[in-house]
């Protein structure tokens, strides 16, 4: 069985944003893959505890999930996989002091590549279901804190023209963050 711990780290156009690319072990019988390790060889996971494990299912195609962030003692650094399903991953540099500040990242992520993407304390998250029942498992480094919750309004201009499918679906809450355009100005 080749090294289930050896991982890739891909740099991104967002500092701090990475994709890790884990190893998968196949036989006959399936595959299997580690998802987190303490062990895996990087400086780039250093430090990093797991608090939370969440799981995000999205029942209906076409549903815009975020754009969410925590500020301040709550800020997180996220590691999110697609288990099932197929989604359009979208990342937002949200750090006001970051070269790359209000850069948008995108990637495909689906439950049968070895892909996770490292998001940094800072920046805005979701993604779009590009099927029915997809799955999302995050593991996080802070608490969730409703007091430090902030987000960008996933119906911005800039994000519309990303989103590949028409939307089916986004919560109330998330159609009155601010756009992109306010937080230009």
């Amino acid at each position: 069985m080749s090294n289930l711990n050896e991982i890739s780290f891909l740099d991104t156009t967002i500092n701090g944003l990475k994709i890790l690319e884990r190893k998968k072990f196949l036989d006959d019988r399936g595959s299997f893959e580690r998802v987190f390790s303490e062990k895996f060889d990087s400086q780039a996971l250093e430090n990093f505890e797991i608090l939370d494990i969440n799981l995000s299912k999205t029942m209906l195609k076409g549903t815009v999930r975020g754009m969410h962030y925590q500020s301040g003692a709550a800020a997180e650094t996220k590691l999110v996989t697609c288990v099932s399903g197929s989604l359009l991953d979208v990342v937002i540099d949200m750090r006001s002091d970051s070269s790359t500040y209000l850069r948008i990242f995108s990637i495909k992520l689906n439950g049968e590549d070895s892909l996770t993407l490292q998001i940094p304390k800072g920046c805005a998250h979701g993604f779009q279901a590009q099927e029915n029942e997809t799955q999302l498992l995050y593991l996080v480094d802070s608490h969730y804190s409703n007091l430090n919750q902030c987000g960008v309004n996933p119906l911005s201009e800039e994000l519309l023209k990303i989103w590949p499918l028409e939307i089916s679906l986004v919560s109330i809450q998330d159609s009155k963050w601010p756009k992109i355009a306010e937080l230009k100005e």
